[in-house]
């Protein structure tokens, strides 16, 4: 059985082009419907809520010491958990391939506190790259990771994990009441600053120590990245919303045409009905509530 092609922005738009009965769009109509049509209905996306599921990502983030603030990831939307990655084992890696990193030459770790491990890059080649070490020779020092990554290289530094603990997501009015930027300690709060920009997470205590954060958030649609090269998660939301990115775009076309007046309420329940699939918790009756923020 061959697998469906997938859908694409430009597919998307040609698709919506034909709706309109235009069967030859010009390059600078498909340009200007990727731009200004998708975009619109991306818009719209985020207006009927910021939690869903296709939008669930993690990221890792290296805490610098004395430092109490870490910058958000640059498609963040909201919060979901926050986890501070701590342990014994950090240092700068000799090597790696895509699917193993050289621990350094004096790393003392043995087989049986290395293996299911998690190792993280922290900063260098690969930064921000985390996987479960599957397999481990401390003769070389190579540790075998679950899934392929950037290959790290003698510039990637890497924590392996031995110690999780949450942090408290707080909301932010409460910051300056709780702060103690002059003690130092493992942090225990996170507090989510927004700005023109993504905004800053900062902690409550001065970090003591190059903790790792690992954050769960939602994405902001409209922030992704659209190249599904680099970003192959864009794929699959565009197969998930294909047809309302179709009608989206179709309704953005018919502006000035009377045939809005029917397509824009299909539209509108076309969003409805697929929050109710994608929408946490699988309902968009219930997103209200739970669509507020708590930082």
């Amino acid at each position: 059985m061959s697998i469906p092609v997938q859908p694409t922005e430009t597919t998307i738009v040609q698709k919506a082009y034909r709706l309109y009965g235009k069967s030859n769009p010009t390059t600078t109509d498909l340009t200007n419907a990727i731009n200004d049509g998708i975009a619109k209905v991306k818009e719209d996306l985020m207006e009927e809520g910021r939690e869903w599921s296709p939008l669930r990502r993690t990221s890792y983030t290296a805490v610098t010491i004395n430092v109490n603030h870490i910058q958000a990831p640059t498609d963040h939307s909201k919060p979901i958990s926050a986890v501070i990655l701590d342990g014994t084992r950090a240092d700068t890696a000799q090597t790696g391939t895509t699917t193993t990193i050289t621990l350094a030459s004096t790393d003392t770790g043995t087989v049986n506190d290395t293996e299911g491990k998690l190792v993280v890059i922290k900063g260098g080649t690969g930064a921000g790259q985390a996987r479960q070490i599957q397999d481990y020779d401390s003769g070389t020092k190579i540790a075998t990771v679950d899934e392929t990554w950037t290959a790290p290289d003698n510039t990637s530094t890497y924590l392996i994990v031995d110690e999780q603990k949450d942090l408290h997501l707080k909301q932010v009015w409460n910051y300056d009441e709780i702060q103690q930027t002059h003690l130092k300690d493992k942090p225990i709060n996170l507090y989510h600053m927004a700005d023109d920009a993504e905004g800053d997470f900062y902690f409550d205590y001065t970090p003591d120590k190059e903790y790792v954060v690992r954050l769960r958030y939602y994405s902001d649609l409209r922030k992704e990245d659209t190249d599904t090269s680099a970003n192959p998660r864009y794929a699959r939301i565009l197969r998930l919303f294909e047809q309302v990115f179709i009608q989206g775009v179709f309704v953005w076309l018919l502006q000035d045409d009377s045939r809005i007046q029917l397509e824009l309420p299909i539209y509108s329940n076309m969003i409805v009905r697929k929050a109710g699939e994608l929408l946490y918790p699988n309902s968009s009756s219930q997103s209200g509530k739970l669509a507020e923020d708590v930082y």
